[in-house]
């Protein structure tokens, strides 16, 4: 195995390309055109809309509730976390099984 270089991110890109060993699998840019639920998003470069049934997402990424303990506070706090997905959205995709699935890394933003 090689030694993985570079900032956090760049490891990490090496590290998925280096387990998934499949040519297919790539990395594409997309926008997002819903959001959840029934996300949807439009990758650059191929003609057609992925819908939710294309997609996967950690769970992490969209609304959920989560019960917190804070340092000091005494009690759990229950929160509702809302999903950060708005359309216009740029998002970094996986391609997956030459482009039959796709899932959703995080939201992107062109460095200023």
């Amino acid at each position: 195995m090689e030694t993985l270089e570079g900032n956090p991110y760049s490891r990490w890109v090496q590290l998925i390309r280096q387990q998934s060993g499949k040519p297919q699998d790539r990395f594409l840019l997309g926008t997002v055109t819903a959001p959840p639920p029934g996300m949807r998003v439009q990758p650059d470069h191929i003609r057609w809309e992925l819908d939710a049934e294309d997609l996967y997402i950690a769970a992490d990424w969209l609304e959920h509730e989560r019960t917190v303990r804070m340092e000091g506070m005494g009690a759990d706090m229950h929160m509702e976390i809302r999903s950060p997905w708005k359309t216009g959205d740029r998002v970094l995709l996986l391609s997956m099984n030459g482009d039959q699935q796709f899932m959703v890394i995080c939201k992107v933003v062109k460095a200023r």
